[in-house]
């Protein structure tokens, strides 16, 4: 378990200019202890569906400046994805939003999703 904190703490690094931290239960950002208000996100679209793991990525589409948006009305500041995002203006798109990152990398056995 103490690895799998330590990987999310390093991803909030990277999106992070601040020093991540633990301390006991607690993740602290610049000495700050942080208040993780997160949802998990993939921006597709209703409908979509992933058809085999090479289409497996983070896609862009007009609406995710909406979405950034509509997370930061509802004081959303973090959120984990379900695939990784490759895709430098995305990351930057959050961070200027003030929306911490936390990637995960699924793990693809073959089956069909649909």
């Amino acid at each position: 378990m103490e690895k799998i904190v330590l990987f999310c703490i390093m991803l909030f690094a990277i999106n992070t200019m601040a020093q991540v931290t633990v301390s006991g239960k607690n993740i602290l950002v610049g000495g700050q202890r942080y208040m993780m208000r997160g949802v998990c996100f993939s921006p597709t679209k209703i409908g979509e569906t992933w058809t085999n793991a090479t289409d497996l990525g983070w896609p862009t589409y007009a609406t995710f400046a909406n979405d950034l948006q509509l997370m930061k009305e509802a004081c959303i500041n973090t959120i984990r994805t379900y695939y990784p995002i490759f895709d430098q203006t995305t990351l930057d798109m959050c961070h200027a939003a003030g929306i911490k990152v936390i990637i995960t990398f699924p793990y693809i056995d073959g089956r069909t999703y649909d």
